[in-house]
């Protein structure tokens, strides 16, 4: 007669346990370091999506000054580029100022450049009855994670007709 034996529970061995350990140190440390740079990739991602709406905060500030009657704003600002972004009384980050202190508390600047007249076609013909645009340029630097700094730059034509 064969007698049944009660089902034997088999324990890991100490080689099996140090298979294991070694398998996970391993693979925890790569796993983490991917995880490390989807994060910064998805810090930066958020970084350049702020900076964008700051770059076309500041754009639209330019061309609302551009279409503004006010006597020091106008098209006719835009001749002395240095007086209107950099004036500490009147100029364009002194008015600015409200909107970009969070940003500039995050380590955001810009800049605005504002080129010479030029054609519909964004080159200077030396007729002024076609020259009558000027290209402004907005760019905004934010600090990167993943990256040293993220750029956006964005311009438009501005005129007085």
């Amino acid at each position: 007669m064969v007698t049944a034996r009660p089902p034997s529970r088999r324990a890991f061995t100490l080689v099996e346990a140090l298979l294991v350990v070694i398998v996970l140190a391993i693979a925890v440390p790569a796993s983490t370091m991917f995880l490390d740079q989807r994060a910064a990739q998805r810090a930066d991602a958020a970084t350049a999506a702020r900076a964008t709406v700051y770059a076309q905060a500041v754009m639209e500030f330019v061309l609302a000054d551009a279409a503004s009657g006010h006597a020091l704003l106008g098209y006719a600002a835009f001749a002395d580029a240095g007086t209107y972004v950099d004036d500490p009384a009147t100029g364009m980050r002194a008015r600015f100022a409200n909107v970009s202190a969070p940003y500039e508390a995050l380590g955001y600047t810009f800049d605005v450049a504002v080129g010479p007249e030029v054609s519909a076609s964004g080159a200077a013909t030396g007729d002024p009855s076609k020259d009558l645009f000027r290209e402004v340029t907005v760019t905004v630097h934010a600090p990167g994670v993943g990256t040293d700094r993220l750029t956006i730059v964005l311009s438009s034509l501005v005129t007085d007709l």
